[in-house]
């Protein structure tokens, strides 16, 4: 039996609550295993991939769940992700827009196509340490699976640590470095912003996070 982490609760509403997300667990076995722990029904109001860390709202009540989830559903919700990526960006910002197809051993790809677009508003400042690795932040206009990954890749800059979209180059890294940094919402007339340094990764530095960040524009953190 896997050993599960106990819930990193950011802040509790009466309604939901904001968790650190650890990479390396589904979201599916994080809910089962904290349900026990918390003696509460979860019900996650949007996914984070496996190997993704990072903030994660869940509502713990089917009411406050449907209304989650509609915000999301309707844009409403402004979520910001920190990476480290690989090689030389074919753009250092701007917006990476296509549908995504299933590809071969688990990748999807993005394709010309714009009938329902995965879409990424994405900034890439500085350097993180001397192998070049970039840190960019990418804002989600939508919530498709591997999204940001995919985005990255088509970008000629795969995220480091990656093994399903490098797999030959992601031994050297101690985990995907990819981190929900950022979540921002409406709720019951109240604003909510939540912003959280990764915990994890030898690679990631807080000090050079919070700097690249500081040069980001004001509309970046902000919904569409």
């Amino acid at each position: 039996m896997p050993n599960y982490p106990v819930p990193d609760i950011i802040y509790h509403h009466n309604d939901w609550i904001v968790v650190c997300k650890p990479a390396g667990f589904t979201i599916q076995e994080l809910l089962e295993a904290w349900q026990n722990m918390l003696l509460m029904t979860l019900h996650p109001a949007h996914r984070l991939d496996k190997d993704t860390s990072g903030l994660w709202l869940i509502a713990t009540n089917a009411e406050s769940n449907r209304t989650l989830s509609q915000l999301f559903a309707l844009r409403q919700v402004n979520k910001v992700y920190v990476c480290l990526t690989q090689g030389k960006p074919r753009r250092k910002q701007g917006k990476i827009a296509g549908d995504m197809s299933k590809s071969r051993r688990g990748q999807w790809k993005l394709e010309r196509t714009q009938q329902n677009p995965a879409i990424t508003l994405f900034r890439s400042i500085g350097t993180n340490d001397t192998d070049g690795l970039r840190i960019v932040f990418c804002k989600l206009l939508t919530g498709k699976t591997h999204q940001i990954r995919v985005a990255m890749n088509a970008n000629g800059t795969p995220i480091a640590g990656d093994a399903i979209y490098q797999p030959g180059k992601a031994d050297k890294y101690d985990r995907l470095y990819l981190h929900a940094w950022h979540l921002g919402f409406r709720y019951q007339n109240h604003e909510y912003r939540f912003t959280m340094m990764p915990n994890t990764g030898e690679r990631f530095s807080d000090c050079l996070i919070q700097a690249a960040s500081e040069q980001l524009p004001i509309d970046f953190i902000s919904p569409e």
